[in-house]
């Protein structure tokens, strides 16, 4: 299992990282919106949003999907949740649900559109189970987003992005795992690369297998 944290510990840091957890939305808000246009959900898209902690995506989800999509936060955290659902009654949008699960063991209400982890895979103990049972929870060939921090090797300014992934780790509860990067070119199909922020996050696109059976 990569990383040393626990599920429960993973969650109770989250609990009480909730209310301080927003404030990292006034430097990642160019890393949010390019996460969400690699998405490409379209009108009427149903899209998850697993790992959703606070909601942050929310209002660019709900703008994509528009008023007849259907944006479905999942996330472990209650607090990180409390956050989320005054987040969704301060807008007024019908059309997010939320839903507190382990997604070691959620399954979804229906296959959807799209799907999204945006910081949420490295925080995960299990990433490569999560990364491969999400898979599941999308249609045949549509869209899944990993958006996250991992180790790269081949540019000058990687070294300085390590270092900063490395020191964030701890408060943020990740892992800076290199190994993300070839557990979504093992589970998706079609992966495509993009870094940002000098190579600190990456952005990763690629397709539920077209074989597999929906469920």
């Amino acid at each position: 299992m990569p990383g040393t944290q626990t599920t429960e510990g993973t969650q109770a840091h989250y609990d009480d990282f909730s209310r301080r957890y927003d404030l990292t939305a006034l430097i990642l808000r160019r890393f949010h919106r390019q996460a969400v246009a690699a998405l490409g959900a379209r009108p009427g898209d149903t899209v998850y949003d697993l790992g959703c902690g606070t909601g942050l995506l929310f209002e660019r989800l709900v703008e994509a999907v528009g008023p007849t999509g259907r944006v479905i936060g999942v996330d472990l955290s209650a607090g990180m949740l409390d956050v989320a659902r005054a987040r969704v009654e301060q807008h007024g949008w019908d059309n997010v649900e939320i839903v507190q699960a382990d997604l070691t063991a959620y399954t979804g209400p229906e296959p959807a559109d799209a799907a999204i982890f945006c910081l949420s895979l490295s925080t995960i103990p299990v990433y490569e189970a999560i990364l491969a049972r999400c898979a599941a929870l999308v249609k045949p060939g549509r869209r899944i987003v990993v958006a996250d921090s991992w180790k790269h090797h081949s540019r000058w300014y990687h070294r300085l992005s390590r270092a900063w992934i490395d020191l964030k780790a701890p408060y943020v509860s990740g892992i800076p795992d290199n190994r993300i990067g070839a557990c979504v070119e093992q589970h998706l199909e079609r992966v495509t690369v993009e870094e940002t922020m000098l190579g600190v996050y990456s952005i990763a696109t690629g397709y539920s297998p077209a074989a597999q059976a929906a469920s």
